[in-house]
């Protein structure tokens, strides 16, 4: 009865120690990639990250989570031609473990979550330029509103979104921002004078 008890106890243990090491090993080829930006690091960490996020308890830690982010997001960003192979689009993976942090940890997580956010935003914005080279506005259009939902309210953002929701035939979105950023240049003109005589 011993020997069955301790056998289980080293397979539990077994089994903590070598997620805990892909989680470690992770951590470390993603650090790599960040000092060297070499993708195989990234690759690697990918392969590593994965490895520690098999059960739904793995799935529900939040240093597990903000890891398989952190990875993913500079893969939706960095791999833009999806060369490192994935079951989904990174983009999508990095959006579901940015979705399982617990509110009560993101406090203490805003550098690592505006890390995620940036490159997200950057893969948005980049596969949306891919979707315009091809003339897919509504695709494009969906891309940017992505961004927006991501925090980016620049100018470039509404301008962009005021375009493409008109290429897309969204006639009241395009409206809508094109009011935004009237707004947002009267905001910025405001209380500013003019030196000298008007041309």
């Amino acid at each position: 009865m011993k020997a069955i008890l301790a056998s289980i106890l080293s397979i539990f243990i077994g089994s903590t120690v070598v997620a805990q090491s892909n989680f470690k090993e992770g951590s470390n080829s993603f650090a790599k990639y960040t000092k060297t930006g070499d993708i195989k690091e990234l690759e690697n960490a990918k392969k590593f990250i994965d490895a520690a996020y098999k059960t739904r308890r793995d799935s529900s830690l939040t240093k597990n989570n903000v890891l398989r982010a952190m990875i993913y997001s500079s893969m939706a960003y960095a791999d833009s031609l999806r060369k490192i192979k994935t079951d989904k689009d990174p983009i999508i993976i990095a959006e579901d473990a940015l979705k399982r942090i617990r509110p009560r940890d993101r406090k203490n997580l805003t550098n690592e979550i505006t890390y995620v956010k940036q490159n997200l935003i950057a893969a948005y914005i980049y596969k949306a330029n891919k979707e315009i080279e091809k003339e897919e506005f509504e695709k494009a259009y969906n891309s940017f509103l992505e961004v927006e939902k991501l925090g980016s309210q620049s100018v470039d953002v509404l301008r962009n979104l005021a375009y493409l929701s008109a290429q897309a035939g969204k006639y009241k979105e395009a409206i809508s921002y094109y009011q935004k950023l009237n707004t947002k240049y009267r905001s910025r003109t405001r209380g500013v004078h003019s030196i000298g005589p008007s041309i």
